[in-house]
């Protein structure tokens, strides 16, 4: 029997869809421009700069699963509303103020920011979803999210790609709009279901870190993200080394090739991922990142590095949204966006990590990076599909 677009998806779901692409793309017009944007306004040194805008990533993995926690005691609505507005404030700083410190307040209050948004999202497109449309959901979240990820630079660029103050103003004042327009429509009952134990932060952290399934995710997250990470940091030192200056041209046509892969698969990935079972998607993902990283680590071929590039993204669409829909179900209710802050920061801490180790790797050896990408990899599999055995074992009880 088919399922219609208006079954699957209700009014609330549809408009954190909206919230999912409008905040991607919003990000990557931006964002990616900060530096340069702080380094024309401000007379400090380059490490400086880049410690300010690397302070919303350490903010996120530090406090993400208390302020998931919190989140997980209040409405939708507000915790909404938060997620938009704390980012408001931290990049209208970023415009106004000169000062170092009022910068790191900043750019602290924008991670608080978005240590709740990542979570929330998830768990509002979760909780607004029957059971059976969840992993058809998350699958178009992140097709969404991807699309915003490929216009934003785009419009950026136009706008003044870090010259003006133009996108970060823009990027505030829908923020602004998009949390009035959560305040309008959000039900003020939706919310996660309530315990009928009332538990302490403490105590739920501890539920979580004893259920197997959700370490189990963060492991795989923290690999398939371990890996992700490389693209944009030891695989373009190793395209540099081989190719010379054209190595950087390879990186930025690898990341393009990825990224228009998983745009335009996506949709047919999410008709075929309903009519196979999720340890064979979890396999098919796996033999792809194998394949793409013996392509890219063996091949000498400026082709055969694209072909790499696209079993990558083949990969990422197969594991990456089933991940997120495992997570969905795994989570007890009142917990919910507390366990998908625990299992991302998996990719947090992966994203922090990452490029130092696989940078030291690659001085080292070459061949030492594709053995640890292998392993990891290999982990990724391991981890992923124990996590979904258990959970249909849970399941079947």
């Amino acid at each position: 029997m088919r399922i219609k677009f208006s079954e699957k998806i209700n009014k609330i779901t549809f408009f954190y869809l909206i919230i999912s692409f409008a905040i991607n793309f919003l990000r990557f017009m931006s964002i990616p421009f900060l530096m340069i944007y702080l380094s024309n306004r401000l007379t400090i040194s380059v490490a400086s700069i880049g410690f300010i805008t690397g302070i919303p990533s350490a903010i996120q993995l530090l406090i993400g699963l208390f302020a998931a926690n919190v989140i997980d005691r209040i409405s939708f609505k507000w915790g909404t509303i938060f997620s938009l507005l704390f980012p408001m404030l931290g990049i209208l700083g970023y415009i106004i103020f000169t000062n170092f410190y009022m910068l790191i307040l900043s750019a602290t209050i924008s991670g608080i920011g978005w240590s709740i948004y990542n979570p929330i999202i998830m768990t509002a497109l979760s909780n607004t979803t029957k059971t059976e449309h969840i992993d058809s959901v998350m699958n178009i979240n992140y097709w969404a999210t991807n699309l915003g990820g490929v216009l934003g630079p785009i419009v950026g660029v136009f706008i003044g790609a870090g010259n003006t103050p133009t996108p970060f103003i823009i990027f505030s004042v829908i923020l602004l709009l998009i949390s009035i327009v959560a305040y309008i429509i959000v039900p003020h009952d939706l919310k996660p279901k309530i315990d009928s134990k009332k538990t302490s932060p403490l105590h739920d952290f501890l539920t979580i870190v004893k259920d197997r399934r959700a370490v189990l995710l963060f492991l795989a997250f923290f690999c398939i993200f371990f890996v992700e990470v490389q693209y944009e940091t030891s695989f373009s030192l190793y395209l540099k080394n081989l190719f010379g200056s054209t190595g950087v041209k390879l990186v930025a046509a690898m990341l393009s090739i990825m990224t228009f892969t998983i745009i335009i698969v996506q949709p047919f990935i999410t008709l075929i991922s309903k009519k196979v079972k999720t340890p064979l998607l979890l396999c098919i993902g796996v033999f792809f990142y194998i394949g793409a990283t013996c392509l890219f680590f063996f091949s000498k071929i400026t082709f055969l590095i694209f072909v790499s590039a696209v079993l990558f993204a083949l990969g990422e669409i197969f594991i990456t949204p089933k991940l997120q829909g495992v997570t969905a179900k795994i989570a007890p209710p009142h917990l919910q966006t507390t366990y998908f802050s625990f299992v991302t920061m998996g990719g947090n801490l992966a994203y922090f990590l990452g490029p130092p180790v696989g940078n030291f790797l690659l001085t080292a050896n070459s061949f030492y990076l594709f053995t640890f990408i292998l392993i990891m990899i290999s982990t990724l599999l391991f981890s992923s599909f124990f996590s979904v055995k258990n959970l249909e074992q849970s399941l079947n009880k």
